[in-house]
């Protein structure tokens, strides 16, 4: 299992992404922003750092920058589901600047789970869940929405192949074939 670097400055989010990794085997350590990552990171032992790319006092791309210059081998997950610009332009630029993967929220648990498997950690099944609607919910609903799972239609800009933490090229396309 990982040991897990989760940066957000949703605390809801955070608190539901941080139970989610938990219960795939992960240890969690959380940031309320990327400063507050950063100097978490500098005392190091991390495996993997999941950070969102819209956030106050150290934006994520910002975030990732650092990260890269001060260690090269870091594996990171960038997750956006906007802000004032579009999600997808967030996180091309996360790609392009040192995200291995992308996911934009609001992302099932599986995606999750594909995105930290794509990075070489071992994702065991989580134990059986009391209601088999559990392993359905989406992470990232904004509390006027309901915590079901939703089909929405790809208009938000990101290939197909982006989608499930798919790392984007330069030029937009898919890198890394099928994710596995």
């Amino acid at each position: 299992m990982a040991r897990i670097l989760l940066i957000e400055d949703d605390e809801l989010f955070r608190r539901m992404l941080r139970n989610s990794l938990a219960a795939l085997g992960h240890e969690v350590t959380e940031a309320q922003n990327g400063l507050q990552g950063l100097k978490l990171h500098s005392a190091g032992g991390f495996d993997l750092v999941v950070t969102d790319v819209v956030m106050p006092e150290r934006e994520g791309i910002e975030t990732i920058l650092e990260l890269r210059q001060r260690n090269p081998d870091v594996k990171i997950i960038a997750m956006s589901g906007g802000g004032r610009g579009s999600a997808a332009d967030y996180l091309h630029i996360a790609a392009q600047v040192g995200a291995q993967r992308v996911l934009l929220k609001p992302f099932s648990i599986d995606e999750l789970k594909e995105a930290i498997h794509f990075l070489k950690f071992d994702v065991p099944e989580p134990a059986p869940a009391r209601e088999p609607a559990t392993q359905e919910l989406l992470l990232g609903l904004d509390n006027a929405q309901s915590l079901e799972k939703i089909e929405r239609p790809r208009q938000d800009g990101i290939p197909d192949d982006s989608r499930g933490g798919r790392r984007l090229g330069g030029d937009g396309s898919s890198v890394g074939g099928s994710g596995s």
